[in-house]
């Protein structure tokens, strides 16, 4: 089997097992969540084909990648150099971890509130996030803000360099343990499920870029990391749950069902946001973070500007679980319709086909970074549509790219063996 396929059809495979597991736990919940009706079923059928048709749409006309070349495998990356540079970013990570916590700190009684009443402590992250509570200092909180955000591309940085034979290697988890310590002071889950997801899919793509001999048996050793991944996402996951429902008087039943609607949930909650036929908001709700810009430059009226959490659906049936995630379909649909939700599915599954095999043609830190994003945006498709942070993800991608020029200008990073 060419090499190549295993990288292509991984996206598309982690798609189809995905939603699998959705659809079938959205019909069989033990919980008793809403169902999701047939027409919204159709809905996400739609847009999943949708994806799958632009995916391999492309191969049909797109530059034939299957003759592997010897070339752009000969790339030297100076790990010494490389590790240098994730523990300098990783200083600054950590400048803006004590920046949120000091904020944080002022409005939680120094965190004894994480211990008193965590759900109120969340509560109380959310305002500030939202801008929506008195004594803190705004400019503090966004710049601490603006630095942990370096923790998602540093997560690529770090994965590639978790591939390298080096004694520099073992820097390529600093990402995930301030990701840790992140995730614990915000009592959130979702930013290390994006930050691991990052880390581990660029190990999985540049392994490509691995001498034959050697990508076989570094294949192996990923899916212990796999295996790894999935048991401490699912143990932090539930340690989270457990620890904002203390309130709750049978937590562990609270956490289980938690997770249960993690997956099977935003599909109900879609069905649940459909019942009120909202009109069409024409891409206010699918790049939400592109008209807050243009609102903030005078561009777009003020008005139009969507907070950065949606509004709670009640999911339960009898035993109320009150959710804000809809699925990759909600924002589309909201915006555009069922012709609009179809094309913007057909260019994504489109481009994420384009990115990989122009990867497969010339290494790069901001191709490696670009193809990690858009497949985690396959995988995390059951829970949200992720371009709703388009200018996040090109903050992101600036930090990747300036990453990649300084190695290069530094000699850290050859390409072709020049």
């Amino acid at each position: 089997m060419n090499s190549n396929k295993l990288y292509i059809h991984t996206p598309i495979v982690l798609l189809t097992i995905l939603w699998t597991i959705v659809l079938y736990l959205n019909v069989n919940n033990p919980y008793h969540f809403l169902v999701i009706s047939n027409d919204t079923l159709k809905i996400l059928l739609i847009g999943l084909l949708s994806i799958v048709l632009g995916y391999y749409f492309i191969g049909s006309f797109y530059l034939n990648t299957s003759k592997d070349s010897t070339n752009i495998r000969n790339i030297i990356i100076d790990s010494q150099l490389l590790g240098q540079l994730i523990l300098t970013l990783s200083a600054f990570v950590l400048l803006g971890i004590i920046l949120i916590g000091m904020q944080i700190a002022s409005v939680t009684n120094n965190f004894r509130l994480y211990v008193e009443n965590p759900y109120l402590a969340r509560a109380t992250i959310v305002m500030i996030q939202e801008g929506e509570i008195n004594g803190i200092s705004p400019l503090l909180y966004k710049l601490g803000a603006y630095l942990c955000s370096i923790l998602f591309p540093l997560a690529v940085l770090g994965g590639v360099m978790m591939a390298q034979n080096s004694k520099w290697k073992f820097t390529g988890l600093i990402p995930l343990i301030l990701i840790v310590v992140y995730s614990i002071m915000n009592l959130n889950r979702f930013g290390l499920i994006m930050s691991f997801g990052l880390w581990f899919l660029s190990i999985i793509y540049y392994s490509y870029f691995l001498p034959k001999e050697e990508q076989k048996q570094f294949l192996k050793k990923i899916l212990v990391y796999s295996v790894i991944a999935i048991v401490f996402i699912v143990s932090f996951f539930l340690f989270i749950v457990r620890w904002r429902a203390t309130y709750v008087l049978d937590v562990e039943y609270y956490a289980t069902r938690s997770m249960y609607a993690y997956l099977a949930g935003p599909s109900s909650a879609f069905d649940k946001f459909l019942y009120y036929d909202p009109p069409l908001s024409f891409g206010v709700a699918s790049f939400r973070s592109l008209v807050k810009w243009f609102a903030n430059l005078g561009l777009m009226d003020k008005g139009l500007v969507i907070g950065a959490y949606n509004n709670f659906y009640n999911i339960g049936q009898g035993e109320a679980m009150a959710l804000n995630t809809f699925t990759f379909a909600k924002s589309p649909y909201q915006d555009f319709g069922i012709i609009g939700l179809s094309v913007i599915c057909i260019l994504w599954g489109a481009f994420t086909r384009y990115s990989i095999e122009n990867l497969f043609r010339k290494f790069s830190f901001v191709k490696i970074f670009i193809v990690s994003l858009l497949v985690l945006t396959f995988i995390m498709s059951f829970y949200e549509f992720s371009f709703q942070a388009i200018t996040t993800y090109m903050y992101w991608g600036i930090i990747v790219f300036f990453s990649e020029k300084y190695l290069m200008v530094k000699g850290g990073l050859a390409l072709n063996g020049k």
